[in-house]
C-alpha cells in the first residue's frame, strides 16, 4: 500500500498528492508537526519540512519527492531542502529520491516520477457578472505577480474584474490600487469554491516564470476556461494563450485579450495527451521504486 503525504502547509504537494492518490491508486496525507507516517509499505513524502524527521524511522519504504525544477528552487530559495535530502539519500535514511523534473532526475541521480491529473469534480459555475478573470495562488516570486496585474490593467475593459484567491491580496493589493485595477479577493478557499469560480470565470493568468506541473491552469482547461501560461506550465500547450517571454506585460496583455472566447479544444487535447504520459511515466517509476 502507497500514501502520498506533504507537510500540511505545503498547498502545491499536497494538490499532487491528491492527483496521485486518485490516479495511480493509495492515499493522500496532510502531516501536522509530530505526526505519525500513515498506514503504508511506501511513503512518498513531499519536498522537505523539519516535520518529517519524526517519520524517517517508523518502518515504511521512504521515497522522497523533489516537485521543483531547479530554477524553481533556486527562485523559491529552497536549496537547503534538496540538500538535506540529498543527505537523507546518502544516508539511506530514504530509500530513493524522486523528481518531478526529468533534468534534475538525470543530474542528481534519482527517478523520474512526473505529476498526474485526475478528472476535476463536477462543479456548478459561480454566477459573475462582465467580464471575469482568475489570478489565483499565493504571492511567491515566481508567480510573477507584478507583470501579470499590469498586463490585466493593460488589457481590461470597463466592465473586467480581476479575481484573487489565497494571499495575493495581502501582498499585492496596493499594486493593484495603483493601477486601476478593479479586483475582489476571495481570500483562501476551498478546493470545490476555487473550481466553482473559475467555472464562473471567462480566462485565467497563469503565465509563471517556473511551475512544477501547473495544476491551476490544468484545472482551467478541464473546465472549459482559457488560460494564459508560459513555457514554465507543463501541464500543455496553450497555443496563441502561451506567452514566450513572461516577463512581457504587452505579451501577456495580447494573449489575455486573445483568451477571451478563445478556443481551447487544441490545448485540451494537449492536456489530456500529456496527462496520458505522464501517468504512464509515473506508473512505471513506482514500479520500480517499491520493488
Amino acid at each position: 500500500m502507497i500514501a502520498f503525504a506533504s507537510f500540511a502547509g505545503f498547498a502545491g504537494c499536497l494538490t499532487s498528492a491528491r492527483h496521485a492518490a486518485a490516479v495511480l491508486g493509495g492515499s493522500a496525507h496532510a502531516l501536522a508537526e509530530g505526526a505519525a507516517a500513515p498506514p503504508c509499505d511506501v511513503l512518498v513524502l513531499s519536498s522537505w519540512h523539519p516535520a518529517y524527521e519524526a517519520v524517517l524511522d517508523d518502518g515504511p519504504r521512504i521515497i522522497a519527492r523533489w516537485h521543483s525544477p531547479l530554477l524553481q528552487t533556486e527562485l523559491s530559495d529552497d536549496g537547503w531542502k534538496l540538500e538535506r535530502l540529498l543527505e537523507l539519500k546518502a544516508s539511506r535514511r530514504v530509500h530513493a529520491l524522486a523528481f518531478n523534473d526529468a533534468g534534475a532526475a538525470r543530474a542528481l541521480g534519482g527517478v523520474h516520477l512526473p505529476d498526474v491529473l485526475a478528472p476535476a469534480p463536477a462543479v456548478a459555475p459561480r454566477a459573475l457578472e462582465g467580464v471575469n478573470v482568475t489570478f489565483l495562488g499565493e504571492p511567491y516570486p515566481r508567480k510573477n505577480v507584478m507583470t501579470q496585474v499590469a498586463a490585466f490593467a493593460q488589457a481590461a475593459g470597463p466592465d473586467w474584474t480581476l479575481h484573487l484567491a489565497g494571499r495575493r491580496a495581502e501582498r499585492h493589493g496596493g499594486w493593484l490600487d495603483r493601477l486601476g485595477v478593479r479586483w475582489t479577493d476571495h481570500g483562501h478557499l476551498a478546493h470545490h469554491d476555487v473550481l466553482a469560480l473559475i467555472a464562473g470565470c471567462d480566462a485565467g493568468l497563469s503565465a509563471t516564470l517556473s511551475e512544477s506541473y501547473g495544476y491551476l491552469a490544468a484545472e482551467h482547461l478541464q473546465l472549459g476556461v482559457p488560460v494564459v501560461t508560459s513555457p514554465a506550465v507543463r501541464c500543455a500547450d496553450t497555443g496563441e494563450l502561451q506567452v514566450a517571454d513572461p516577463g512581457d506585460v504587452d505579451g501577456v496583455a495580447t494573449a489575455l485579450r486573445r483568451a477571451i472566447g478563445a478556443d481551447i479544444a487544441d490545448a485540451r487535447a494537449s492536456l489530456r495527451e500529456r496527462a496520458a504520459a505522464n501517468e504512464a511515466i509515473a506508473r512505471a517509476a513506482l514500479a520500480e521504486l517499491a520493488s
